[in-house]
């Protein structure tokens, strides 16, 4: 677009016939409209107002690359719809948006890309803020962030919120809360949980995969139920209580622990289970019977232990996790199939670092040093969960005294068998040892959803 200028003036003198035919300027031609050509390098925009022509020297705009860029050296720059006035009280709205396809051609919509700048070394890169408006006494505005609908056969778009990456050091957290409030606090809850069909409708993944956040379910297909179990150490019974199921334990002596203020581990109410001090003592405590399906026809299932030992020796041999078998450990967890979890084989070192296992239904597992220490009284958070209808896994476990953590996500390959049983196992095997074997079980829970 080219911006011209004409003066505010007319001129009643009559041309000369000799300077017009010399290509002079003449009196008729003062009022002409005149082009605009800039000679400021990076493209300031000007504005034009009550005949008053300003050129900004913050804002500049570059025709080739379709950028316009706030220049404030160093300050904030800013766009706001106009504030409302005594006559007119309501704020004038602002919006941002990409440009639409051309109606019938098919045609993408323009993308629309909000972001903060980067940081330069070890400068910070800039904040992203997103928030409602405030109100001195009224309703505040909300937020949203909203994937596209969809007014055809195709699909709604993804509506997403995510902490940043880091390259080598710790990524970004994704918080998501309600508001604190003087009367009470704002509550959290998942949107249009009413009805949710898994094979055609839209999915439910949240903190547990296909349940709301408070872990009951919503309706699902008529064909799907919900299982769930869970233990914890009680106060005047040795072993820990088991609700959803039966407990299937082999040898060993169990006693509860109360808390002392020590560390995250020692605080807790712990079973603490013990062999037998002698070669191949083992110690079980399971479920019976396999609980958890996995795969294609399943829709989901979350697993969290919260474990330790209480003897850490080389040639022992441990496993918290989930296996087909509910059996004892018979030797190291590594030859253990159609299982995934945590512990270690007997010839690894009591001073080395925790081991994660996964395994089908045969050969050995796949054995991944976490790069958490191998302590005794210092607790394994351990959290595994199924994708619905996959054999795809993602795992966390975390020491809960160190805060050191091990996540391996989207793991897809020697995984448990597609429709294989699965129970939630915390197995002691002494070895070749005559040095008895002890954990300490604070709690866990399993929860999963059959079509």
């Amino acid at each position: 677009m080219t911006i011209t200028i004409k003066h505010n003036f007319n001129c009643a003198i009559a041309d000369d016939p000799a300077a017009v035919a010399a290509g002079e300027v003449v009196p008729s031609k003062w009022n002409d409209a005149h082009a605009l050509a800039s000679t400021d390098p990076d493209h300031a925009v000007v504005f034009v107002s009550g005949g008053t022509i300003t050129a900004s020297a913050n804002l500049k705009w570059d025709d080739a690359s379709k950028t316009l860029t706030f220049d404030n050296q160093g300050g904030n720059a800013s766009i706001f719809g106009a504030n409302g006035t005594l006559a007119n009280p309501t704020g004038i709205g602002l919006i941002i948006g990409g440009g639409n396809a051309y109606a019938g051609s098919a045609g993408d919509g323009g993308s629309l890309s909000l972001f903060a700048g980067d940081g330069d070394g070890a400068g910070g890169g800039g904040s992203f803020s997103l928030s409602g408006g405030n109100t001195n006494g009224g309703s505040a505005g909300q937020a949203f962030i909203s994937g596209g609908f969809d007014n055809g056969a195709g699909f709604g778009g993804t509506g997403s919120v995510v902490g940043g990456d880091s390259t080598s050091g710790t990524g970004g957290d994704c918080v998501i809360g309600p508001g604190h409030g003087a009367v009470a606090n704002g509550g959290m809850r998942t949107q249009n949980i009413g009805t949710i069909d898994p094979l055609s409708g839209g999915n439910l993944y949240n903190d547990n995969g296909l349940f709301t956040f408070s872990g009951s379910m919503g309706a699902f297909l008529a064909t799907a139920m919900q299982r769930y179990i869970s233990w914890y150490p009680t106060t005047g019974t040795a072993q820990p209580t088991m609700i959803g199921c039966a407990v299937a334990t082999a040898t060993g002596t169990w006693s509860t622990i109360g808390g002392t203020n020590t560390n995250a581990t020692t605080r807790q109410t712990r079973s603490q289970g013990a062999t037998a001090a002698s070669a191949g003592a083992t110690i079980v405590y399971s479920p019976t019977g396999g609980r958890i399906f996995t795969g294609a026809a399943m829709l989901g299932s979350r697993t969290e232990l919260l474990c330790a030992i209480h003897v850490n020796t080389t040639g022992h041999q441990c496993f918290f996790g989930l296996s087909s078998s509910v059996s004892a450990l018979s030797g190291d967890p590594s030859a253990r199939t159609d299982s995934i979890g945590v512990g270690y084989d007997a010839g690894d070192s009591s001073a080395g670092n925790w081991k994660f296992y996964t395994n089908d239904a045969s050969g050995t597992a796949t054995k991944v040093d976490t790069g958490i220490a191998r302590n005794i009284d210092s607790a394994l958070w351990i959290r595994l969960y199924n994708r619905p209808n996959s054999v795809i896994w993602d795992v966390t476990i975390m020491d809960i005294n160190t805060g050191v953590t091990y996540n391996n996500t989207t793991i897809s390959s020697n995984t448990p068998t597609d429709g294989v049983a699965l129970s939630p196992v915390h197995l002691l095997n002494t070895g070749a040892l005559t040095t008895a074997a002890s954990m300490q079980l604070i709690g866990g829970f399993c929860k999963w959803v059959s079509s």
